[in-house]
């Protein structure tokens, strides 16, 4: 999973990009509100596991953009 901090909004956004192996690796990206980029990948796996059960994640790190 990658992290993008998204600057400019009250509450804090960030854009996570992240693999899913399902048959064959599937980049996903979305936005979460987070107070910061824990939080973030947090509801990113929850997000994940509800919407691809049988797949796994792979991490990739944080990036926060201006």
């Amino acid at each position: 999973i990658g992290v993008r901090r998204l600057r400019g909004e009250s509450m804090n956004k960030y854009e996570v990009t992240g693999q899913v192996h399902v048959n064959e690796l599937l980049p996903r990206k979305r936005v979460f509100l987070a107070k910061d980029y824990k939080e973030a990948i947090v509801k990113a796996r929850k997000w994940w596991l509800r919407s691809f059960p049988h797949s796994s994640i792979v991490v990739e790190g944080v990036e926060e953009v201006s």
